[in-house]
């Protein structure tokens, strides 16, 4: 078994309202919340942070018997008004050996395909084989709500129009410029 990477694997959150967004956890923004704190036990780590009387509680487990990793995120209104409030995931999609993504980045990433299924609301990333003897990791992308309906689900896989030239994670052009400030 070959065990593959996904590289960074993030979130933003946005209040439409308030006009900001910030990150469930401290990367990619680096904003500094009014509360912060971090477990990690064996195959999970849970992350709970404050901003702007919105809570967040993130869970991060992975399974011990199967390749999988699974996010959950409660996002919570303390406020005494209602919120509107947008969740962006944002994931470099490796799918190669860690070793070989270190040695050289760039060129892993060309082989990563991506196809959205819009009736599963799902991303399919699939690695393109080197040659015929090499598995094909596939990574299933996915965003459900729970007791909510999303109004408007939209995909971009293209890094250079989310991040921009120039840009990292920590200030995405793409996020940036759809109509927010940093919080």
């Amino acid at each position: 078994m070959v065990h593959v990477i996904i590289g960074e694997h993030f979130y933003y959150i946005r209040d439409i309202d308030d006009n900001t967004y910030w990150s469930n956890t401290h990367q990619p923004t680096l904003s500094k919340e009014e509360k912060y704190e971090v477990v990690f036990s064996v195959g999970r780590a849970d992350f709970h942070s404050t901003h702007n009387e919105i809570e967040t509680h993130t869970e991060m487990v992975v399974s011990p018997e199967d390749d999988i990793e699974m996010r959950r995120i409660l996002v919570t209104n303390n406020s005494s008004r209602r919120r509107k409030i947008e969740v962006t995931s944002y994931a470099e999609v490796v799918l190669a050996p860690a070793a070989s993504d270190i040695m050289q980045p760039l060129f892993n990433n060309l082989f990563v395909q991506t196809e959205i299924l819009p009736h599963q609301h799902a991303i399919l990333c699939k690695r393109r084989p080197r040659s015929v003897e090499e598995p094909t990791p596939v990574m299933f992308h996915l965003m459900t709500l729970q007791q909510k309906e999303a109004e408007e689900i939209s995909y971009e896989t293209d890094r250079m129009e989310f991040i921009g030239r120039g840009n990292t994670t920590v200030k995405s052009e793409g996020y940036e410029n759809s109509r927010t400030t940093r919080g």
